[in-house]
């Protein structure tokens, strides 16, 4: 049950991150090339939070519902306009300034992606450390030699960091040699290597968790049980 809500929070929260950087790219540059921006929304549905900024008047508004949002600008086709303020309506702008606003929003959203990516790469990506919390009996892992509270540390010669690592050297080194050499820091930090017997690349293909089928549970699993 805590899994299934901690995936719903975490796609409502990529969803209302993805939400806002769009319309802060349509409400950056309408501001930009002189439209006027009344509501910047994140959200539908019922206000929880509204601010309204004294200086230009745009109200800051989010919404019950994180699943959208929008931002509404001055427009004649929509409402009456003030003489003094028809220069400042979105029908008013050029093509090429309609174009620009328009395509902020997705070009926003490119940019943040890319960042985003750039940023994984040089920071590094975050997961479990690959400790071992039990073998199964007779298993491959078993016989190779494998212990409870080993830490794998490398695979042939890549070095590891997460089970994420760990699963996919197995299945790569294995399918290519067959006997695939572990390096495992044991409960008494010392080093060592193994050798599993993955000739069967039929058990590497099959559907299913490489480790769990070699007879390896890792330290993460035992949270679950």
């Amino acid at each position: 049950m805590n899994g299934i809500f901690v995936s719903l929070l975490s796609f409502v929260v990529a969803i209302s991150v993805i939400v806002t950087i769009h319309e802060f790219g349509h409400y950056i540059v309408a501001r930009i090339l002189g439209v006027k921006v009344l509501r910047f929304s994140v959200g539908f549905g019922r206000t929880l939070f509204k601010y309204v900024s004294p200086r230009s008047s745009i109200e800051y508004v989010v919404a019950a519902l994180p699943l959208g949002g929008y931002v509404k600008m001055l427009d004649e086709r929509e409402q009456p306009v003030a003489a003094q303020e028809k220069q400042r309506a979105f029908n008013n702008k050029s093509v090429y300034a309609r174009f620009a606003i328009v395509a902020a929003g997705p070009l926003f959203n490119f940019i943040f992606a890319v960042f985003a990516y750039a940023s994984m790469y040089m920071i590094g990506v975050q997961g479990m450390s690959p400790e071992i919390s039990k073998v199964e009996q007779n298993s491959i892992a078993y016989q190779a030699g494998l212990m409870s509270g080993d830490v794998i540390v490398g695979i042939n010669d890549r070095q590891v960091a997460t089970w994420e690592d760990v699963g996919l050297n197995l299945i790569s080194e294995g399918m290519e040699a067959g006997i695939v050499e572990v390096h495992k820091k044991g409960a008494d930090g010392d080093l060592s290597k193994v050798y599993l017997n993955l000739s069967d690349t039929k058990l590497l293909l099959d559907e299913g968790d490489p480790l769990t089928k070699i007879g390896i549970i890792p330290w993460r699993l035992q949270l679950e049980a």
